[in-house]
């Protein structure tokens, strides 16, 4: 999509794998027509459900999702009777039965554009950037300081657009723009969780003196700015349109009281989550936000999840300067990776609990969530000198705070997780450095965890995918015995027996 010229030129697209409707008569039982120069396609004649509406999974495929119930945003969605396109910053729509499209818009202009779909509507969700207002709250007192410092002179926003498409034609409903950025969303049940952070500690872009003789300035610079701070300095502002371009709501999101601070501090940060419901109406109000910073998002139906690394203590100036590279890399090595839940309900989402663990998370399938425990693959020490190992952790919500109740390691030694897949009580981890360790786990027990079976093949799988009972399927790369990738590799497992 929207990828240019291909090698020089277009990619032969239609000589080789376009549809031939002329081949393809009523009651074909779906087999190819040899009298064709290329390749054809034939859609399945399956049945519409009762009630004539077709059936996701069963009539047309949807977006691929790590739970199941719960849907991700994506560039493409369908309902089986009409596609929806996203290309550059224009929302496309093809009608499936005469493959021709039925209308276009242009939308916000940014990055990583995606959608969901309800019904006759789309939510639309992307990133862009605006230059910076200023003055910088920092910036007066710097100066009667007689420092000269650099600003920023852009900052994020994030976009969020409803679009109607009845008819096949799209009309944008109303769009609510926030300062900050857009790091993920998931829906369940036709409610989207749109996953916002924004940091308001790059407004105060503090002083550093240049000297010791420098100290009692920046300083004073410094207690001044955030003295004279206003609430509008530390929260992100928030702007909705109607259909013609009319501000029918503004102000700081979210509000006030809808901030929550963690037991442990994670950060300047503010991490917002906004309930919107796709076919409904965008409410700033129907939002929670926690004191944090965060970049990996993952949903369960009952739980969203939002993990980065957590907050290191700040060593003191005096201490540093004993300070030598063993014990940089001891605090390095010692990080660990904060999380923080929202519950999720059809009165939209709200924040209950944070904790750590230690190591880094590598992406939202790291995560998973199952009868009241979650489960995180998190990895500690480093790869390059040997240190590195993998764990898999459960954690339980109590008072506020998710608690460790369980951990399994020795996985991967020296190694890096390549990808995780979890299934129900069964878990799988692949590592690799040279060659691919594919481990089963069995976590039927939250408070004793263990690895059962282990399985060595050269090159490593970059994502795991069941595909059925006792079988995984694995995409990724093939390598050789030193760990030189030579290529592409799928791999099926047999899983059967975990132990084996």
């Amino acid at each position: 999509f929207d990828s240019g010229p291909w090698f020089g030129g277009p990619m032969p697209f239609e000589a080789e794998l376009a549809v031939e409707e002329d081949t393809v008569a009523d009651g074909d039982d779906g087999g190819r027509d040899e009298s064709t120069s290329g390749p054809t396609f034939t859609p399945p004649q399956s049945a519409p459900a009762e009630g004539g509406e077709l059936v996701e999974g069963v009539d047309f495929s949807g977006t691929n999702v790590q739970e199941t119930g719960v849907d991700e945003a994506d560039i493409v969605k369908t309902d089986g009777e009409r596609v929806f396109v996203v290309s550059g910053n224009e929302l496309v729509v093809v009608d499936v039965a005469s493959r021709e499209v039925t209308g276009a818009t242009e939308l916000p202009e940014g990055n990583r554009a995606e959608l969901f779909l309800s019904g006759d509507e789309l939510l639309y969700l992307t990133q862009t950037w605006v230059g910076g207002d200023g003055p910088w709250p920092v910036e007066p007192f710097a100066a009667e300081a007689g420092l000269d410092i650099a600003f920023p002179t852009e900052t994020s926003q994030t976009v969020i657009s409803r679009v109607s498409v009845d008819g096949g034609v799209p009309t944008t409903l109303d769009s609510m723009t926030v300062e900050g950025e857009y790091v993920s969303s998931r829906a369940v049940d036709g409610t989207a969780r749109v996953v916002l952070r924004s940091n308001p500690q790059y407004r105060f872009p503090f002083v550093y003196p240049q000297s010791e003789a420098g100290e009692e300035r920046a300083e004073q610079a410094n207690r001044e700015a955030l003295l004279e701070s206003e609430l509008a300095d530390w929260l992100p502002a928030y702007t909705v349109v109607d259909a013609e371009g009319e501000v029918i709501d503004d102000g700081l999101f979210p509000a006030c009281e809808q901030v929550h601070a963690p037991d442990e501090f994670s950060g300047f940060g503010v991490l917002t989550v906004l309930s919107v419901d796709v076919d409904g109406t965008i409410d700033a109000s129907e939002a929670t936000a926690v004191l944090a910073p965060g970049n990996v998002v993952y949903s369960s139906p009952a739980s969203l999840y939002v993990a980065t690394q957590a907050w290191a203590e700040p060593v003191p100036v005096d201490e540093q300067e004993s300070f030598d590279a063993d014990d940089w890399q001891a605090l390095w090595t010692d990080r660990r990776t904060a999380l923080h839940r929202f519950e999720l309900s059809a009165d939209g989402a709200a924040y209950t609990a944070s904790g750590t663990v230690p190591g880094d998370v590598r992406d939202s399938f790291s995560l998973s969530e199952h009868d009241g425990h979650l489960r995180v693959v998190t990895t500690t020490g480093e790869t390059w000198d040997e240190t590195s190992e993998s764990f898999v952790r459960v954690l339980r919500e109590s008072d506020g705070a998710l608690v460790e109740v369980g951990s399994v390691g020795d996985l991967g030694n020296g190694e890096a997780v390549q990808s995780v897949r979890f299934v129900g009580d069964i878990g799988y981890v692949v590592t690799f450095r040279q060659v691919d360790p594919f481990y089963t786990l069995d976590l039927s027990n939250p408070e004793d965890p263990r690895v059962l079976g282990e399985l060595k093949i050269p090159g490593f799988s970059s994502y795991l995918h069941p595909i059925g009972e006792g079988l995984v399927l694995g995409v990724g790369s093939d390598a050789d015995q030193s760990g030189r990738v030579t290529g592409a590799k799928v791999s099926l497992f047999d899983v059967t027996d975990l132990a084996d």
